[in-house]
């Protein structure tokens, strides 16, 4: 019942990545190109000297946004390298929360969640020689999700009952004889 278990069913790795821009000496803001960040993970340099945060700037790891206490120069390189998940925490522990701390139906609801907004960003794009089909690649995530619950399900009957006989009376365990002898 943890986030790192529910990454790890997903999987949700994280990943590096590098965000490149120029200074115009007007603003401030940065946006990275994916995100979530993994906190602590930027590193952020100027014309190839690295930035210290807070002092030179701050960042919003769920919105990927690293704002400047100062502005870049004009024409001032701005790199940033960083590591990246597809879902944030957040997430994940909302999804924990919706399917009561089920680790299984968590990641699943993760799966879906991704399948959908894979579906709708990637759709079919063909550019040169590659092509990217997101429905493909939502199906394939929704048949994991669909495993995922499956496998929930089967560990929740394992451990529970679906009826419970009370006896209460001569009536009622004369009641309860006969419905055992009609199950076995």
């Amino acid at each position: 019942m943890t986030i790192a278990t529910v990454r790890m069913l997903i999987p949700d790795r994280q990943h590096y990545d590098r965000g490149l821009a120029t200074g115009d000496g007007a603003a401030l803001e940065f946006q990275l190109p994916n995100y979530p960040v993994i906190a602590d993970s930027e590193r952020v340099y100027l014309a190839g000297i690295l930035k210290v945060k807070p002092a030179d700037y701050s960042i919003d790891n769920d919105l990927g946004l690293i704002t400047f206490t100062v502005a870049p120069g004009m024409g001032v390189a701005i790199v940033a390298t960083y590591q990246h998940t597809v879902l944030s925490d957040a997430a994940l522990t909302a999804f924990l929360t919706l399917e009561a701390n089920n680790d299984k139906l968590a990641a699943a609801l993760g799966l879906e969640t991704i399948a959908s907004d894979t579906a709708m960003v990637l759709k079919v794009i063909r550019i040169l020689d590659l092509t990217t089909d997101g429905a493909k690649t939502s199906d394939a995530l929704l048949a994991r999700a669909k495993l995922l619950r499956a496998q929930a399900a089967a560990e929740d009957v394992d451990g529970a009952f679906n009826w419970a006989e009370m006896v209460v009376n001569d009536f009622s365990y004369r009641e309860f004889l006969l419905k055992n002898a009609l199950r076995d």
